[in-house]
């Protein structure tokens, strides 16, 4: 016969183990003092009190939680925000920057977006941060304000560490509706617009 079990003593769970031989020992660690404390098999007796109980039930919650109803298909929103126009160039210390021009074609207002870039040196090999870190650069434009139909023009991201990078490959990740909406763009679904600089 084998008994396992733990049981709890002043916050402290301890282990116990008792085999139907009368050979064997087994050490426990005491928590209280952490010494270590030599037991024998020979009764085999568990101390009813040592065994642990079935915990207290939980009442279950009354009403399940509630979550809001999206005011349009996520399917739209998503088509919502498109890149018209990439370009690249170097700001004032040298380092590469592209800047890219957005366009909201949907029915809500558009206060923030987040981007990705990919970029390529001039023997097309994809390029890391600094050659250890991320593959692409992420960058966000918060604060703005791009109303349906309107665009937002030359949002600028420097891109320090990509200093080989001759091409760079742009995407919208997300964005953020003033209606309070936040639309994630799945990773297979990134529409990547390109400039060779």
């Amino acid at each position: 016969m084998v008994v396992a079990g733990v049981f709890v003593l002043g916050g402290i769970a301890s282990c116990f183990s008792s085999l139907d031989t009368t050979t064997s020992t087994s050490s426990v660690i005491s928590s209280e003092d952490t010494a270590e404390t030599t037991v024998s098999q020979e009764e085999n007796v568990v101390p009813t009190d040592a065994i642990p109980t079935d915990p207290p039930a939980t009442e279950a919650p009354t009403e399940p939680p509630t979550t809001a109803e999206p005011t349009t298909s996520t399917k739209a929103l998503v088509a919502s925000l498109q890149i018209t126009q990439v370009k690249a160039g170097k700001d004032v210390l040298g380092d590469n920057e592209v800047y890219v021009t957005v366009k909201n074609t949907g029915d809500f207002e558009i206060d923030s977006f987040d981007v990705t870039v990919m970029c390529y040196n001039a023997y097309g090999e994809r390029l890391k941060y600094y050659t250890w870190g991320d593959y692409n650069y992420s960058g966000t434009v918060s604060k703005c304000s791009i109303a349906p139909g309107k665009a937002y023009n030359n949002a600028t991201f420097t891109l320090f560490g990509y200093d080989t990078a001759t091409e760079f490959y742009v995407a919208i990740t997300r964005f953020h509706t003033t209606a309070g909406e936040t639309v994630t763009i799945p990773s297979n679904d990134w529409d990547y617009q390109g400039v060779k600089f």
